[in-house]
């Protein structure tokens, strides 16, 4: 028969490429079926939360040129919640609380100094014009009354400092506080010198010029120029302390010379009162210091009116 001798291949998936592919993919399809089963009876997991930065509570802006930087100025609260805490104002009981609370916002005026000290009623400023690099100026000038002298302007001035300190050490800045130490004893020191050499007055109007500057630069939370010494206000109090001087030397001579006329005194003693011998001066002894005598007779009892020797020899 034709085909003997001839074996019949057996049908053997191993040696069938085709069929092995198909087992393959059989068994790749039964996987992925049993993952998607998986996945619908499972509830999806939440995406995860991305950590939260830490951000600093206060954060420093680096400085490249190396100067800490100034802080700008926050007027601190004028009362505290904390129970048993006094206020600020508090700590000054002799000062009126809204004075206290300008000092914090700088909004006091220097010409208020007076109103510090309780035993002084403060006044209102004169305002007063000069000619200055051919611009007329004003400027506000303290009453001399309402701090009559050096003691007093420095006993108020050295309260408005310790208001001044009070406020700054609530702002947190350290440096802010070490200007208002430093710089204010510097300045005290600075105004005793300068009561070495010149008036009260001019101390006084430098003062106020010196704090007015000073103002601009307290807002911008900068307290370190206090002790500064301005060449141009120490111009101006040389000049101020030259016009009192001989405002002072003026009212001296002319206290001289109306009391001159008083201390020059003529000796009448030994004059004859002409209106008693007129019949016009009847008081003894004379007003006028003079002699109550007869100018013809020499008699004291009557005046030349009334002597006959003087009619009987006319």
């Amino acid at each position: 028969m034709p085909g003997e001798g001839r074996t019949t291949p057996v049908n053997d998936p191993e040696n069938n490429p085709l069929e092995q592919r198909v087992v393959g993919l059989e068994s790749s399809m039964q996987e992925i079926l049993s993952l998607l089963r998986t996945a619908a009876s499972t509830p999806p997991q939440p995406p995860p939360v991305p950590p939260v930065p830490v951000v600093p509570a206060n954060p420093i802006t680096p400085n490249p040129q190396g100067a800490p930087p100034l802080l700008s100025y926050v007027p601190p609260p004028t009362s505290n919640t904390t129970t048993g805490a006094l206020s600020i104002p508090d700590l000054f009981p002799d000062v009126d609380a809204t004075i206290v609370a300008s000092i914090g916002k700088h909004e006091f005026k220097p010409q208020q100094l007076g109103k510090l000290i309780p035993s002084i009623t403060a006044k209102a400023t004169t305002t007063t014009y000069a000619l200055e690099d051919g611009a007329l100026r004003a400027t506000d000038t303290a009453p001399i009354k309402d701090l009559p002298d050096f003691s007093t302007f420095m006993r108020a001035l050295g309260v408005y400092f310790q208001i001044l300190f009070r406020f700054v050490a609530t702002t947190g800045s350290i440096q802010a506080v070490a200007d208002v130490a430093v710089s204010t004893q510097g300045y005290t020191n600075l105004l005793h010198e300068y009561s070495r050499y010149f008036s009260y007055p001019a101390i006084l109007t430098y003062h106020i010029a010196h704090h007015s500057r000073r103002i601009r630069e307290m807002l911008r939370g900068d307290y370190s120029l206090w002790a500064d010494e301005d060449r141009a206000l120490v111009g101006q109090l040389h000049r101020s302390n030259i016009f009192q001087e001989v405002k002072s030397s003026s009212a001296s001579s002319s206290k001289q010379k109306s009391a001159a006329p008083a201390s020059v005194t003529r000796d009448v003693s030994s004059q004859t009162c002409n209106r008693f011998n007129d019949g016009r001066c009847s008081t003894t002894p004379c007003k006028s210091g003079r002699i109550h005598k007869c100018s013809a007779c020499g008699s004291t009892a009557h005046g030349k009116s009334a002597c006959t020797q003087a009619s009987s020899s006319t």
